[in-house]
């Protein structure tokens, strides 16, 4: 009988469980129904994240194409000095190792044709690590075959609209040393 205690325990105990087991069951299944969204929500941002990192990786190679197919000498920095890239005619030029982690340079740049060697603060890679920007300052350098190059070498900073890290720098290193010359000899 209902009227019965241990009978009306029996049934609000029933009933507690009952309502245990839904509460439980309708978390349970908004769970399931949240993580499941979730899931697929960070399927898309990877799938996007994949996207954008494959165009990235395809500038950065076009960058490098470009860059090592001119006849100037190119560093590209980071905003903070590191060197990111180096051509291979800023390399030729500099006489400098590929596979040297230092990047040190084994020709000199002087202030001027048979002038004196720039201290290491003076050096346009240095000043351009430093965040300087200057256009057209010439160098000398005397390289290790023995022939003075002149150098017209530019630092400036890249926009931010060209994909690349906020802040990088490029220096650029032409070799001016026939125009010198054809100057020189027309004087």
């Amino acid at each position: 009988e209902i009227g019965h205690p241990e009978n009306a325990n029996s049934t609000l105990r029933l009933i507690i469980v009952t309502l245990s087991l839904t509460f439980i069951a309708i978390s349970t299944h908004g769970a399931s129904r949240q993580s499941r969204a979730f899931k697929r929500l960070l399927r898309r941002e990877a799938n996007k994240l994949n996207e954008t990192l494959t165009r990235s990786t395809r500038q950065e190679r076009e960058l490098s194409r470009v860059l090592g197919s001119i006849d100037v000498g190119v560093v590209r920095l980071s905003a903070d000095g590191e060197i990111l890239e180096a051509n291979k005619t800023y390399r030729d030029l500099y006489d400098i190792d590929p596979d040297d982690p230092a990047f040190a340079p084994r020709s000199v740049e002087y202030d001027g044709f048979e002038g004196s060697p720039l201290s290491n603060a003076r050096r346009p890679l240095t000043r351009a690590r430093r965040g300087e920007q200057f256009e057209d300052e010439r160098t000398w350098l005397f390289t290790t075959d023995w022939e003075w190059r002149a150098l017209a070498v530019t630092s400036l900073r890249l926009p931010n609209d060209h994909g690349l890290t906020s802040g990088e720098y490029l220096l650029i290193a032409h070799d001016i040393t026939a125009m010198i010359s054809a100057e020189r000899a027309r004087a």
